[in-house]
């Protein structure tokens, strides 16, 4: 394992965390808050953001993803989260995982480019949270570097209805990196 794959995993573990605070941060009565992801409120969005942790694990284990049942608000959404959380940092640190190729989106894919995708969904689904409940995430920067870099350059800008995403949203000037790479992914900052 080179210092750059350490750090990327360094930087991920640290996003975990940061989402896990910010989750953590949730009171019962702010569920049905309506989130910056279009149509879904802050239940939907946590139960998501769990439902979508337990796929990556199963991707990192070989198995495949599996999107199509809806997801469902936990009676504890915070304990979800730190649980799917938990199985997916020790996914990562398994030896030789870093290493690997891993299935994505049905073809043979470097971990690091895994890595990568998981990165941005993690960062930017806690952008979601922390603004639906008033809060300021404390990312680190390298992280939102790293995230911003991989979705500029993998995601295209024009996205038809359906793809996941909304077109890319204008920041407002002097917006943090974080808020530049939320407009992109289609968020109203």
């Amino acid at each position: 394992m080179d210092e750059t794959t350490l750090d990327e995993i360094t930087l991920y573990d640290e996003a975990l965390d940061e989402t896990g605070r910010l989750v953590a941060a949730v009171t019962a009565d702010q569920l049905s808050r309506p989130s910056p992801c279009t149509g879904w409120d802050l239940g939907r969005l946590l139960a998501h953001l769990t439902t979508s942790l337990r796929q990556f694990t199963r991707q990192l284990d070989g198995l495949p993803m599996d999107f199509q049942a809806e997801p469902e608000v936990a009676a504890d959404p915070v304990a979800a989260y730190h649980e799917s959380a938990a199985a997916l940092r020790a996914a990562w640190h398994q030896p030789g995982r870093l290493e690997s190729e891993i299935t994505m989106f049905g073809q043979p894919t470097p971990a690091a480019t895994v890595l990568a995708w998981q990165l941005a969904e993690i960062l930017l689904h806690g952008w979601d949270v922390a603004r639906t409940i008033g809060q300021q995430p404390g990312y680190d920067d390298a992280a939102v570097a790293a995230a911003a870099g991989f979705v500029t350059r993998n995601m295209p800008t024009e996205r038809p209805p359906g793809s996941g995403f909304q077109p890319p949203t204008e920041p407002p000037a002097g917006a943090s990196a974080l808020d530049q790479l939320a407009a992109f992914s289609g968020r109203v900052v």
